[in-house]
């Protein structure tokens, strides 16, 4: 920012309440389209969520872009007034400057360019940009601008420097910041470019501050051609006794009489752990019209202990709970919170403040963390003021993070001008550590002997002291300006035991597998303290499912070093879709450590008819669309969407939905209700949407839109989407052809209730309903909940009945009387799969099929497993075992056929199949191969070589068992038309 002007303090909040700030930039190359936002923090109002601003950006060619700016002591100039004469006086030191002014006048008057300047943009007549070129120094030069009308005005005046004609040149660095892991090297590209048709030959010098990295230029002189450029290679070289932290280097260039100066930063990061202390924090602050606050965090040690103080206020609802999350999937654990100022507004608590933590095993590079607040949202704005507040600690005990006193964590609320709170610890060796939040009014400090982390001037405070002996009711404490409601919570990191032990992690900590296939993830055992010794590794999985391999099992482990094995996770198609925990365990001697690896198994194939999952997405009144993320275990799922709009202002109101998976979607039916008086109409209503997913979906982002429904106050209106994917149902025709169906209710009351009726054997019952601003739907009677939130939400739930149903109640539980609407339906399970279950004996050998398969009619495919187990009849002997994965087509016969190709003696044998899709009905022949050639069909190949075999017989030379199809001991006749039926036939192997 190169300067700032504040004006117009008209008493409405007793300081300045328009602004301009300046900033500037240099370009290297010529911009298209270059997008330039500017965006301000602190200036939200009450009543609208933010407040007006603007941006006027212009590009000046010619300037000095080495030095920009005219040196005087003058420049910028800024000042504001209430007259019609807005101006400024400025001085320059250079023969040539181009003078700027920028201009505010918000409400009244009309601004345009002062005597001898040019327009160079205006923001309808608020706001305008001037210049002039000037050819000589000038004194106190005028910066004026015209106005219509007396009152509150800001300038901002400057003076831009032509570039230099001098022979010089240019220094820059590619990158210019770097990231280097002690023990290793990195490298930037130092640039030297020729201004001005410079020539000559530029020595180059590397210094660093603080000293710890080592440092290299090759080459140390770099020859500049006029009108061209040349470069070195800057090699940072460190060693793993390089201090983690900042380091500025400079490159300075010499050539002659000019010198310049181009700085890289470089940050020393480690993956052992740090001594005891704060390695990095960061903090967001979001608006009383959001739900979730993010925070970027980068640290400089891995080991690191991560606290988040999830804070929220001036909430005007009686219950508020928070959840964390990241980029870097940590697992996150909530520790404690406190609560306070019932100032009387809600009968309750407005304040928050709730500490998480996590465990980071490696250094973490800008990990986006997110608090998120639910049962917050204020009818006024969909949301409440929330703040995340992010500590890493290096040095802690990452086993047992926190001291085991039992006053920890302390917390405590009051209202007052001396937020303190008292606790006490056990251990030789703590790290204090303490948030606090003072709403509305009032700086917090840190209290005697604590050190600041974080303060925003705004109420919110972070402060910590490491203690090096135990601690007996320690006095907290923080100084306030004012007196006021405020919150405290305190806690004490123990530090890092220095016995020799070791630690494990998994890479990747979650995998997603297809039912039948494999994943692997690697294990690392690091050493600890200079542990040296064997760790055994173990894994378990829960539930019982996919089966789990260590190679090696045994892991030697140097000191300072680390060792790894890697974990095989296999499953089979038989192994039950769903979620699964693996928990690898190692241990040496008394040591024991695990980590978990969290298993997703998907599969291709339909599931039986149930949810399979279900998600929910909720949106503000000011927006006009709302999203949510769908992934789920089968494939074929019937997808549900139930579109939702509360409290809206105008008389219609359109929904529409789309998803990233690009799936088709088809509006089933709708209702609305709540015709409070308001509009002259309903103000609420529920649609329902639904879709067919062929695969199984991973993070599909499923988005519902309303039309029609802004209100003029807050451009949108309350908005929300519920989804359920349900698995085997009937996907040519979804749901119960009764005419009752989609049933829809309305009313004022407190039984959201409605009857419907079907004609199928087994149907799965599904139903949405909503009742805003009061009350909590929960399942009525015989009915499983999928969803439900309030006071003033939605609810899903579902049950499945196996014969017809008349006039069935579909109803939920309320617990207050007001307006509701409610969707009902009735979706259809498909028709049972064919299913191959079969035993047959042939040639010696006894062959056992069992699979099932599915028939995609949208696709015309029949796809699904088969499983041969083929013993010797005699012995009982094993002598092959194989699952097929098969997918084939059908035609208008609704029929389809396909060999699996068995590897047996004397010949190959095949299972040859036939599936019809319109009776759901499959059976299977065993004969010898028909394709004889084993090439991967049945062609011509197959049938010249029976040909060329014909009428031999046991004991002739032309004979070969493997043209004897039906094993008679002749090729004759019926071998050759099995192989002319079977021509074409796909085989699998």
């Amino acid at each position: 920012m190169r300067a700032a002007v504040s004006g117009r303090n008209d008493g409405t909040t007793g300081s300045d309440r328009d602004q301009i700030a300046e900033f500037w930039a240099r370009s290297a190359s010529p911009l298209s389209s270059d997008n330039v936002t500017e965006s301000i923090l602190g200036c939200a109002s009450y009543e609208y969520g933010g407040e007006y601003n603007g941006l006027m950006v212009f590009g000046i060619s010619g300037a000095n872009l080495q030095d920009p700016f005219d040196p005087s002591g003058s420049v910028p100039a800024s000042v504001s007034g209430l007259n019609g004469t807005p101006a400024a006086l400025i001085s320059t030191s250079n023969p040539s400057d181009m003078i700027l002014g920028v201009a505010l006048q918000s409400t009244y008057g009309v601004l345009s360019p002062g005597s001898g300047y040019t327009l160079i943009s205006t923001g309808g007549g608020y706001s305008v940009s001037e210049y002039a070129v000037v050819n000589s120094p000038v004194t106190n030069f005028p910066v004026t601008f015209s106005d219509g009308a007396n009152w509150y005005w800001e300038v901002i005046a400057d003076a831009v420097q032509a570039a230099n004609t001098t022979p010089d040149f240019g220094l820059s660095a590619s990158p210019s910041s770097l990231t280097v892991t002690a023990g290793s090297t990195g490298t930037s590209t130092v640039n030297v470019t020729s201004i001005n048709n410079f020539n000559g030959t530029v020595d180059l010098q590397a210094t660093v501050t603080p000293a710890g990295p080592s440092l290299s230029l090759n080459p140390s002189s770099v020859p500049v051609p006029s009108d061209g450029s040349g470069s070195s290679v800057l090699t940072v070289s460190t060693t793993n006794a390089t201090a983690p932290g900042f380091y500025k280097l400079s490159v300075t260039g010499t050539s002659g009489s000019s010198s310049h100066t181009t700085a890289i930063l470089v940050t020393i990061v480690s993956p052992a752990a740090g001594s005891l202390g704060i390695d990095a924090s960061a903090e967001a602050g979001c608006g009383h019209n959001t739900n979730s606050c993010s925070a970027t965090l980068s640290t400089l040690h891995g080991y690191d202990l991560i606290i988040v103080y999830a804070i929220e206020s001036l909430d005007l609802q009686t219950a508020c709970n928070f959840s964390v999350n990241d980029t870097a999937e940590l697992y996150w654990t909530l520790r404690g919170s406190v609560s306070g100022r019932n100032d009387g507004t809600t009968g309750s608590n407005r304040d928050q403040i709730a500490e998480f933590w996590a465990v980071s095993p490696s250094v973490l590079s800008s990990d986006i963390i997110t608090e998120s607040i639910s049962g917050c949202a204020s009818i006024e704005y969909g949301g409440e003021y929330n703040d995340l507040i992010v500590v890493a600690v290096s040095g802690a005990n990452l086993s047992n993070p926190f001291d085991p006193n039992n006053s920890l964590p302390g917390s405590a609320n009051g209202y007052s001008n001396t937020p303190s709170m008292t606790l006490s610890t056990s251990n030789s060796q703590d790290m204090i550590i303490s948030a606090a939040q003072q709403t509305s009014y009032g700086t917090l400090t840190p209290g005697p002997g604590f050190t600041q982390i974080f303060l925003n001037g705004a109420g919110l405070a972070v402060e910590y002291q490491t203690a090096n002996s135990p601690q007996t009711n320690l006095t907290v404490t923080y100084v306030d300006d004012t007196t006021w409601y405020w919150e405290i919570i305190g806690d004490a990191v123990q530090a890092a035991s220095t016995t020799p032990d070791f630690s494990l992690s998994a890479n990747p900590s979650s995998l997603t597998l297809t039912a039948g296939s494999s994943g692997t993830s690697n294990v690392n055992v690091t050493s600890i303290n200079n542990f040296n010794g064997t760790v055994d590794l173990q894994a378990t999985v829960a539930p019982a499912g996919p089966s789990v391999s260590l190679n090696p099992s045994s892991v030697p482990v140097p000191p300072s070093g680390s060792e790894s094995s890697v974990l095989t996770i296999s499953t089979d198609n038989t192994t039950s879709p769903g979620s699964y925990t693996i928990t690898v365990t190692g241990t040496s001697a008394s040591n024991s450590r695990s980590t978990k690896i969290i298993l997703t198994v998907v599969s291709p194939a339909p599931g039986p008819l149930g949810i399979d999952s279900s998600v929910v997405g909720g949106c503000g009144h000011n927006t006009n669309s709302c999203s949510a993320t769908l992934s789920t275990l089968h494939g074929y799922d019937l997808i549900i969407v139930y579109t939702m709009e509360s409290l809206d202002l105008q008389t219609s109101c359109n929904f529409s939905v789309n998803d990233t998976a690009g799936l088709y979607w088809t509006l089933r039916g709708s209702v609305s209700g709540r015709n409070d008086g308001t509009t002259g109409s309903d103000r609420d209503q529920i649609a329902e949407f639904w879709a067919a997913s062929p695969g199984v979906l991973s993070s599909d982002i499923i988005t519902e839109s309303i039309s029609g429904c802004a209100s003029v106050e807050y451009g949108g209106e309350y908005n929300s989407l519920l989804v359920v994917a349900v698995a085997g149902a009937n996907l040519s025709s979804p749901f119960d052809p009764n005419v009752s169906l989609p049933g829809s209710a309305s009313d004022y009351s407190s039984t959201p209730t409605l009857a419907l009726s079907t004609s199928n054997n087994q149907d799965l019952i599904i139903s949405a309903g909503q009742q805003s601003s009061f009350g909590t739907l929960t399942p009525g009677p015989g009915f499983t909940q999928i969803f439900s939130a309030g006071p003033g939400g939605s609810a899903e739930e579902y049950q499945i009945v196996n014969a017809p149903q008349t006039n069935l109640t579909v109803t939920y539980v309320d617990d207050a009387t007001w307006y509701w609407e409610i969707m009902g339906d009735a979706v259809q399970a498909a028709a049972p799969d064919p299913q191959v279950q079969q035993t047959t004996t042939f040639d010696g050998a006894t062959i056992s099929l069992s699979g099932s398969l599915f028939a995609n009619t949208s696709t015309k495919t029949v796809a699904g497993t088969i499983s041969v187990i083929v013993t010797n009849s005699a012995t009982g002997q094993t002598v092959f075992s194989k699952t097929f994965s098969v997918s084939v087509g059908y035609g208008s016969d609704s029929t389809s056929r396909f060999a699996l190709s068995i590897p047996s003696t004397p010949a190959w044998l095949a299972s040859v199949c036939n599936v019809n899709v319109s009776t759901n009905k499959a059976g299977c022949t065993v004969s010898r191969d028909p394709d004889v050639n084993h090439d991967g069909a049945v062609n011509i190949g197959d049938l010249a070589q029976i040909a060329l075999a014909y009428h031999s017989k046991i004991g002739d030379t032309r004979f070969n068992a493997l043209n004897d199809l039906n094993a008679d001991g002749t090729v004759n006749i019926s071998d050759l038309a099995q192989v002319a039926f079977d021509y074409k036939l796909p085989v699998f192997s």
